[in-house]
């Protein structure tokens, strides 16, 4: 399962670009971004470098600047790069010299410090949630261009000293090297680890001792639940290649209806209960004939590679029935309701 957040090492890339923008003004940066890509990219490089080369034991931080940066402030700013970074908020931090930008120890490791405590955190976190599976997690994979940082590496091992730490030869190349395996062998992954909770809004019989008050909505003279999420896929589920989930039959609220619609939804809890909720968002919506002979209709999630594949069947003839998939419809008050008939 893909989780986390901005915690990798564009946020520190974003971080230091945003102190360029601080010193130099972010019109004038953006226009030397324009004017000098060539050595716009070599700053880059050289922050990239010493990204890959920061440690603990580090006793400076250095990023070579082109002579071109200078001009430009001059040009666009009447001052050079070292007056205008004299009265920046970083005067204290960054020293400019001979072309070369040293930045501070304590700035530098401090951006470090922020981006690595969130990913130890978020690590510690998937390991909780592992507890509910069979396997135990013994080892740890570092992958991608900022698992090469030193920094980044001392943290998890130090963070996790029971676990055994992995660091393939170039790292920064395994995420695409991963991606082609998987083009030519899909079977390599056999299972998935379902990243939401994925179901559809249903209309249910109202139960005064279970529902809110406000959810009780009269139809053709029955009492339904309105807004239930009706739960097919459960956050954190294993989902193995290939196999069907669970599958619920539904039927249309007015029978007399020649299309209904089914509206897929997702959640960040275990077990939502409408599909209202703040961790509740809309994901698409299908829209279906309704079979004629038959009020029935089975809706099954299934797991296909890196997709979650939704099939809509007549529940006696076991056929097919196409819809249509809309992402981008606001739903209406005017969409013919469906209500959960019983699980399979």
């Amino acid at each position: 399962m893909a989780t986390g957040g901005a915690w990798g090492g564009t946020y520190i890339d974003r971080k230091f670009l945003q102190m360029f923008e601080s010193i130099i003004g972010k019109e004038a940066f953006n226009a030397y971004k324009t004017n000098y890509p060539s050595d716009y990219f070599n700053i880059c490089k050289s922050l990239e470098l010493g990204k890959r080369n920061f440690s603990s034991l580090s006793t400076r931080f250095v990023i070579d600047i082109p002579l071109s940066l200078d001009n430009e402030c001059k040009l666009v700013r009447n001052s050079g790069l070292n007056d205008l970074l004299k009265m920046s908020e970083f005067q204290k931090f960054v020293k400019y010299d001979d072309y070369k930008l040293y930045l501070s120890l304590p700035l530098v490791e401090d951006l470090f410090r922020h981006v690595c405590s969130h990913i130890v955190k978020h690590i510690k976190n998937i390991f909780n949630t592992n507890e509910k599976y069979e396997t135990k997690m013994e080892t740890i994979i570092m992958v991608g261009g900022f698992s090469e940082s030193p920094y980044l590496q001392e943290t998890i091992m130090s963070a996790f000293p029971d676990y055994e730490i992995m660091i393939p030869h170039d790292a920064w190349l395994s995420v695409l090297k991963g991606a082609v395996l998987y083009g030519h062998y899909p079977k390599a992954i056999s299972s998935r680890i379902a990243k939401c909770s994925y179901g559809v809004d249903a209309l249910v019989s109202f139960d005064p001792n279970v529902h809110s008050p406000e959810r009780c909505k009269n139809v053709n003279g029955a009492k339904y639940c309105n807004g239930f999420f009706s739960k097919h896929v459960t956050i954190h589920d294993e989902l193995k290649a290939d196999a069907k989930l669970d599958q619920k039959t539904y039927r249309p609220v007015n029978l007399s209806d020649k299309t209904t619609q089914f509206d897929i939804y997702t959640s960040t809890k275990e077990d939502p209960k409408y599909i209202d909720e703040a961790d509740c968002k809309r994901l698409a919506s299908i829209t279906v004939k309704c079979p004629t002979n038959t009020d029935r209709i089975k809706l099954c999630f299934t797991s296909v590679e890196t997709e979650l594949k939704v099939d809509i069947f007549d529940e006696e003839t076991g056929n097919n029935i196409d819809g249509n998939l809309d992402y981008f419809t606001t739903i209406t008050g005017n969409k013919h309701p469906i209500t959960l008939y019983k699980n399979v």
